[in-house]
């Protein structure tokens, strides 16, 4: 791994550390630090890796592909080219089943049979995106039969994959700085620092709360776990909050020895932080 890169991707697999490196270097090791296999595609990797029947899923700027966890070989690989601008902070993508639904960096919309490694033709994937108008922040999301698609900070949009429809075409959302798309939920925080959350089977508010004198003016969701009745969300400054999912009503806050982190990412018993390499038992499932 050379100087200039860092981690972008933490997975725990079977005993096994697999880690993606923005230069699109994935390396295999285990807890000994001994490295069983390495990998470089030569490519811009910021989308977190997957694991879909103990394989591992990368996508890089214009091209998805699925690897072997033992070996380290490919099993499939799609590319997609367009003339569109590759974004800086990756792509984005959820399974259903066995059914992949991404955005590639370079905005390409897809969803492949993992099972058979195939692509697959549908309403979702052959959806555009306005390249001068959108960005990537957790903006896939699928709760009972629709997918969830934010674009711009701005606009979502719900499409019904069983029915092959729109549900809702680009509802606005107010003054949103960034948020995270949880199970039914839409949680938004503001510009003025409210948090709120909303039903996104129809966009209306569940509740609001005031965070602006408990977190700065600059400071993210990054990402939030839910815990029995509770949101914990972990923001871009280190804190934590336990949020009643039902009132927003706050039960714990918390801060942890880190700042400025760009990424939390959960695997079995492990929370990994992204800002150095730092691995944190959180809790036992």
């Amino acid at each position: 791994v050379n100087a200039f890169t860092y981690p972008t991707s933490f997975i725990f697999l079977n005993g096994f550390f697999y880690v993606g490196f923005s230069d699109a270097t994935i390396i295999k090791f285990d807890v000994d630090g001994y490295i069983h296999w390495s990998i470089s595609f030569n490519d811009i990797l910021k989308t977190p890796l997957k694991i879909q029947s103990q394989n591992i899923i990368v996508m890089l700027s214009n091209k998805i592909l699925s690897i072997d966890h033992i070996t380290g070989n490919t099993n499939w690989q799609f590319e997609y080219n367009n003339k569109n601008s590759i974004h800086s902070d990756g792509g984005y993508s959820i399974l259903v089943n066995n059914i992949f639904y991404f955005i590639l960096p370079n905005k390409s919309i897809g969803q492949i049979d993992t099972l058979i490694g195939k692509k697959v033709d549908s309403f979702f994937s052959n959806m555009k995106i306005d390249n001068g108008l959108w960005k990537l922040d957790n903006s896939l999301h699928f709760n009972k039969n629709q997918i969830f698609l934010i674009e711009n900070n701005k606009y979502i949009t719900a499409i019904d994959i069983y029915n092959q429809k729109l549900h809702y075409n680009k509802e606005i959302i107010l003054y949103s700085k960034s948020y995270f798309l949880i199970e039914n939920s839409l949680l938004v925080l503001t510009d003025n620092n409210y948090l709120q959350s909303y039903n996104l089977e129809n966009m209306n508010l569940f509740w609001e709360i005031k965070l602006s004198k408990k977190i700065k003016k600059d400071d993210k969701i990054i990402n939030i776990i839910k815990k029995n009745d509770t949101y914990i969300i972990f923001m871009s400054s280190g804190l934590l909050f336990e949020i009643d999912i039902k009132s927003g009503k706050i039960n714990i806050t918390q801060k942890i020895k880190l700042s400025d982190i760009n990424g939390v990412y959960f695997n079995e018993n492990y929370i990994f932080i992204n800002k150095k390499i730092v691995v944190l038992k959180f809790f036992n499932n």
